[in-house]
């Protein structure tokens, strides 16, 4: 973790309100707190845009270091191909607000 490069909009909160988004991740997220893949995995399960799970993680600075096997994890929870591929190589890719 790098900490904290920019801030999340406050507007950008509402994004993550969505039925299936546990109180206490809906909580890291207001706080800034670093998102586990596991988060990941919730938020995109729960319909979250992935924009909006990209925009945090770089917001935030989060960068993984995904082995095969955490891959293979997160397409077998749903997360998609591109939120994957953000997050096993972040700085070769554009940055998307969606907000």
């Amino acid at each position: 973790m790098l900490g904290k490069c920019a801030a999340l909009p406050l507007d950008a909160l509402p994004a993550f309100r969505h039925p299936g988004v546990p109180g206490a991740l809906y909580a890291k997220v207001e706080h800034g707190v670093p998102l586990t893949l596991r988060d990941v995995a919730i938020l995109s399960r729960a319909d979250v845009s992935k924009g909006a799970i990209i925009d945090y993680l770089y917001s935030y600075g989060k960068h993984f270091r995904l082995t095969a096997a955490d891959v293979r994890e997160l397409q077998r929870e749903g997360v998609g191909s591109d939120l994957i591929d953000y997050m096993t190589s972040p700085s070769s890719h554009p940055h998307w607000f969606t907000f």
